[in-house]
């Protein structure tokens, strides 16, 4: 089973400010695949039922934290013309600890590198 995820919103109108726990298929790709029709403007209730408002990774967060792999979190910013971000950290074993995957960097651009997809449909749906 590929690990679990948390993911942190931040300034997402309709999401409180906290985290939300993806049980499983928490790696890049499969994350993606629950994010991309994420837009500015989401709500708890339009969240992917995968995603839990419970539990977090890291430091000092919950015993079932031991199995989460990844760390996500996601902003709503006016840069760039890019209004929602992304950055990520995995768990390394051994006490190697979080270490930075990938971002900050447009959702978009985190869609294009792990789905693999037509950057046109993305347009649609990152906002």
């Amino acid at each position: 089973m590929a690990p679990a995820a948390t993911l942190r919103f931040d300034r997402f109108p309709g999401i409180p400010s906290g985290s939300v726990f993806l049980v499983a298929d928490g790696e890049p790709a499969g994350t993606a695949r629950q994010l991309a029709e994420l837009h500015p403007g989401s709500t708890v209730l339009s969240l992917p039922r995968e995603f839990l408002p419970l539990g977090a990774c890291g430091p000092g967060s919950a015993p079932e934290a031991g199995i989460c792999g990844y760390l996500y979190e996601l902003r709503v910013v006016q840069r760039r013309g890019e209004s929602v971000w992304i950055a990520c950290w995995r768990r390394y074993p051994a006490g190697i600890g979080w270490q930075r995957r990938c971002g900050p960097m447009p959702l978009r651009r985190f869609l294009e590198r792990f789905l693999d997809a037509p950057a046109d449909r993305l347009n649609r749906s990152a906002g």
